[in-house]
């Protein structure tokens, strides 16, 4: 296994960044056997810049089913024995795929239930940081995801398990490794930025509606992975899950913010946690967003647990 890899990219609407991904694609220091684009439905010319490749990469369109679609019509399509998935907006280091590829060949070649390499990744543009995610534990893993998509993953093993549509919302790559590790996969993690990940500056409701609707969608996923999780585990992701929900709340505070923004923050610290001790500091943000900003600046003071009560 792991002999020949196939880069998948899926792209809906990614005109502004598919070239810079495929340009990374086709830059490997070892070749990938094939670069399959799979356009979900664009409508802004991604199709239109893939083409002008031409016969260096394959291209695919469809109408517009999300990205658990795109990727699953893609392990049925290519012909490599792995599987490495490269989102639109993106791009691999150069040396991705030899580092990869090397890494899963070894650890296969002493564990047969090894079915993916992980590496770490480097963040594109603003505060440049890279990512520290530690090595394959299938009990931390079902605590929070630490698996990026961009992994160098068993073909078989793609089409075997497949994406699960229902999470195209969000989750949908947790989803994926979870249903690995509950049937008893691993991973194996290259300790290296080999990959360059885009944040895109979303709109403030935009931010707000994601990060509010975690805690919902791990529920649906710890009910999907119902045996996989024990009580304590359960117990554990929804508390790292809520958790997620009040630091961005917290970090999003600003002197500047308007009313609606701070209610609309106000609301969903209160339907994550009431009972949290910063909740008293939210309700006297919404009011004084000044003097909260103000106190949280003061040096040398320590910033608020933002863990879930």
């Amino acid at each position: 296994m792991f002999d020949t890899v196939s880069i998948v990219i899926p792209a809906y609407n990614a005109a502004s960044w598919i070239a810079e991904a495929i340009e990374s694609a086709l830059s490997q220091t070892e070749p990938a056997l094939e670069i399959l684009v799979v356009d979900d439905g664009s409508r802004d010319g991604t199709f239109e810049v893939a083409q002008r490749y031409g016969d260096r990469i394959g291209i695919v369109r469809t109408e517009h089913r999300g990205v658990a679609a795109a990727r699953n019509l893609a392990a049925d399509l290519i012909r490599g024995d792995a599987f490495l998935n490269l989102d639109a907006d993106d791009r691999l280091v150069p040396h991705a795929v030899a580092r990869l590829r090397s890494a899963a060949r070894q650890a296969a070649a002493s564990d047969e239930r090894v079915a993916f390499a992980y590496p770490q990744y480097r963040m594109l543009g603003g505060a440049e940081r890279c990512s520290r995610f530690p090595p394959f534990t299938p009990s931390l893993l079902k605590e929070r995801n630490y698996i990026v998509m961009s992994s160098l993953i068993r073909a078989d093993v793609v089409r075997r398990y497949r994406f699960d549509p229902a999470f195209t919302e969000g989750l949908s790559d947790y989803d994926f490794f979870l249903t690995l590790a509950e049937a008893g996969w691993r991973g194996v993690r290259v300790d290296e930025p080999l990959l360059e990940y885009r944040q895109h500056p979303d709109s403030i409701t935009a931010q707000v509606k994601r990060v509010a609707a975690h805690p919902r969608l791990m529920r649906r996923l710890i009910r999907k992975h119902g045996d996989f999780y024990t009580p304590e585990d359960r117990r554990r992701a929804m508390a790292r899950a809520r958790n997620t929900v009040l630091v961005a709340l917290i970090e999003r505070r600003s002197p500047e913010a308007p009313l609606g923004r701070r209610w609309l923050d106000t609301l969903y610290f209160a339907r994550t946690s009431i009972r949290h001790a910063e909740f008293q500091r939210q309700l006297r943000y919404l009011v004084a967003p000044r003097r909260v900003a103000t106190e949280r600046a003061e040096p040398g003071r320590t910033p608020p647990s933002a863990e879930a009560s």
